[in-house]
């Protein structure tokens, strides 16, 4: 929150004909959120992956219960994809 990754992140932004979970448009970072619906929509995810990269963005998937159980260790992995795309 609030620019503690030293990028400002929003929610559900538009990004083509996708509503991504979370927008770093700073660096080019797409984190989504995976609830139980996505483990039957594998294709799906992975076609929306490959378009999100073809725009230039970079793609971080959370499992949902990481993020809800371990939430130091999700901002952990979100700060680490942050560094590495350049901020």
């Amino acid at each position: 929150r609030r620019g503690a990754l030293g990028v400002r992140f929003r929610r559900q932004v538009v990004l083509g004909p996708y509503v991504v979970d979370l927008f770093a448009a700073s660096v080019g970072l797409v984190v989504e959120v995976d609830g139980g619906v996505h483990a039957q929509s594998a294709e799906r995810d992975a076609a929306r992956v490959r378009a999100l990269e073809a725009m230039g963005l970079r793609v971080l998937r959370l499992d949902a219960r990481l993020v809800e159980e371990r939430l130091g260790e999700a901002v952990a992995i979100a700060a680490e994809a942050v560094s590495e795309s350049g901020a």
